[in-house]
């Protein structure tokens, strides 16, 4: 027989597709993509408003003003997985970019050869995503009767599981170039600077309800 579902979701929902909304005139308006007068992609509006879209907003979101952008996913690959941690009493440890909350702003980029890049600027050559909602994410796993748990930033989850001690642990036995990389590598994945990704990457348990608070998620 089958056993419970583990799944570790590393960077997988930032690249799903995102749809976007402009708020203008009081209403809300789907951002497309359309050719200028050189047959070149560019960003515009749609003429009309998406019919009765604020009922759906998070309530935060519906004071935005006017110009501001809101970003959603379809949420069934978010379904889908919380339905196998039910079902097969497993858990799930989803690792991204992107805000706790719900809200507005246009984080959609596009990266190619480890550079930021114009997201329509090479269609079909480079990277694109966008941050998650985890709000948005752990609502969707929680409706499915999965038990949720953060979002906490990427340098506490490491930081639980001991990531310094085993920087140490590792520095023992190096070198001094090896031990400045150990320390740079610990820097970059904890570090809350402009340049680490402890505070941009959330984590997020799905789990089970009989499983208990997962490790890490401990208060």
């Amino acid at each position: 027989p089958a056993g419970p579902s583990i799944v570790i979701a590393n960077e997988f929902f930032d690249a799903l597709p995102v749809n976007q909304a402009v708020k203008q005139d009081g209403g809300w308006h789907t951002r497309v993509v359309r050719l200028d007068e050189h047959d070149l992609l560019e960003f515009g509006v749609a003429p009309e408003s998406i019919p009765q879209f604020e009922r759906l907003l998070p309530p935060r979101v519906r004071d935005a003003k006017d110009g501001e952008i809101f970003e959603w996913r379809s949420d069934r690959a978010a379904l889908e997985l919380a339905r196998r941690i039910v079902r097969d009493k497993g858990a799930a440890l989803v690792i991204d970019y992107g805000h706790a909350a719900s809200d507005v702003g246009d984080t959609l980029q596009a990266v190619g050869g480890h550079a930021f890049a114009e997201p329509l600027s090479a269609p079909g050559t480079v990277d694109l995503t966008a941050h998650v909602d985890f709000e948005a994410l752990v609502h969707t796993a929680e409706s499915m009767g999965a038990a949720c748990f953060g979002p906490i930033e990427q340098s506490e989850l490491l930081r639980n599981l001991g990531i310094e001690t085993r920087a140490h642990t590792l520095k023992a036995n190096a070198d001094r170039i090896k031990a400045r990389e150990i320390d740079n590598a610990l820097a970059r994945l904890v570090g809350r600077s402009q340049k680490g990704m402890g505070s941009l990457f959330k984590a997020v348990a799905v789990t089970h309800r009989s499983l208990g608070v997962p490790p890490a998620f401990s208060a």
